[in-house]
């Protein structure tokens, strides 16, 4: 049996690593775009980044982007103006959104290229990109060490490529302090997502020898770290385990893929407006209900890990307390779904390489009978 692990060249962490970014990436290259959100225009955070980088001799151009998932326009609008500007490399300041818009955007700053759109709808990727550093301020998704990024398009719910290692980032700077000022709804949502991502990866098809050490110590820390960070947000050691947390569960979902709440998540996080690690969140109890026949050691494994008991029924109950302290729904029924929207979510769903890694085998029937269980 052949395994493969990729991950980032370098990683940095620490609380106020960021700090160092001029020092670590000044090597990199010469100019540089600081790509980030609205919500961090001439923030101290930004302006910190920008004269370290200036201080290292680095020319730096700033460019913020609006908050939500990336879309492929997005994507052709930010790298045109890379090229442009002729940037060495580029870098993303934010969550997984930012980051995946980012990674892309690098991913395809090659000459001669086609249209964005062209490489998401699968046209092959010719060549390398240019370097990106990833410095996120949010503890969720991972996007800082997966060679994959995330898109929407109007006329679907979601592209995804994936740029195998070369995509990856060159450094990433995992600085927990920044992860202080988020909010408490995006901690709680940012970690409900972290959460079910190391859940499916730890229980996918894909799980193997390598990954499932990240898998398992990535639940066993945001499980212990994630009431504290939303209850007491400036707690040092809750946030510095979230961030590490949220960066293990990427590495293993990178390379073990997820399961069937990330096969749906998208589809009816778009149709309903509904953030994506809400919707996880939501979906996670139900999950470890329909997959515990087939998982059902997987799930006492991480029962065992985080010491809640001993079964696929207390993990399942244990989401959903938290869930309740969290306050997420308790089912895709609050989100203002109904069955006539079920058809449209399952087809859109079934080509999900998430669902394809979903522990159970899943047929458009059981899928359709998965959502209508929770309405």
């Amino acid at each position: 049996m052949k395994y493969v692990l990729e991950v980032p060249q370098r990683i940095v962490t620490g609380w106020g690593t960021v700090s160092t970014i001029g020092s670590e990436v000044s090597t990199i290259g010469e100019r540089v775009m600081v790509i980030h959100t609205k919500r961090l225009f001439n923030s101290s955070l930004i302006e910190e980044i920008l004269l370290d980088l200036k201080n290292h001799g680095v020319y730096v151009i700033c460019e913020h982007v609006s908050s939500g998932e990336p879309t492929v326009e997005q994507v052709e609008m930010v790298l045109k103006k890379v090229e442009e500007q002729n940037c060495d490399f580029v870098i993303g300041v934010g969550g997984g959104s930012v980051l995946d818009l980012v990674k892309a955007v690098a991913g395809l700053k090659f000459p001669n290229r086609k249209p964005v759109k062209d490489y998401f709808y699968g046209e092959k990727i010719p060549q390398k990109g240019i370097p990106w550093v990833a410095v996120p301020t949010t503890s969720g998704t991972g996007s800082e060490v997966t060679p994959n990024s995330v898109l929407s398009d109007e006329k679907i719910v979601k592209l995804s490529i994936r740029g195998d290692n070369f995509w990856l980032a060159k450094v990433v700077i995992l600085d927990p302090q920044l992860t202080v000022s988020s909010p408490a709804n995006v901690t709680a949502w940012s970690g409900m997502d972290a959460l079910t991502q190391a859940v499916e990866a730890h229980t996918s098809k894909g799980a193997n020898a390598l990954t499932e050490p990240y898998s398992l110590k990535a639940t066993t820390l945001i499980a212990n770290s994630l009431m504290l960070a939303y209850k007491q947000p400036e707690d040092q050691k809750a946030r510095t385990d979230m961030a590490l947390g949220s960066l293990l569960t990427g590495v293993a979902l990178a390379n073990a893929r997820l399961g069937i709440v990330h096969g749906v998540a998208h589809s009816i996080g778009l149709h309903f407006n509904v953030p994506h690690g809400l919707v996880c969140g939501t979906l996670l109890p139900w999950a470890i209900e329909y997959n515990q026949e087939v998982s059902k050691g997987k799930y006492k494994e991480i029962a065992q890990a985080i010491g809640i008991g001993t079964s696929a029924s207390n993990l399942e109950n244990w989401v959903r307390m938290i869930n309740l302290e969290l306050g997420i729904p308790y089912s895709i029924k609050e989100f203002g779904v109904t069955k006539e929207d079920l058809d449209r979510i399952v087809e859109e769903s079934m080509p999900s390489g998430s669902l394809k890694a979903n522990p159970r085998t899943t047929s458009r029937e059981e899928l359709y009978e998965f959502l209508a269980k929770q309405l």
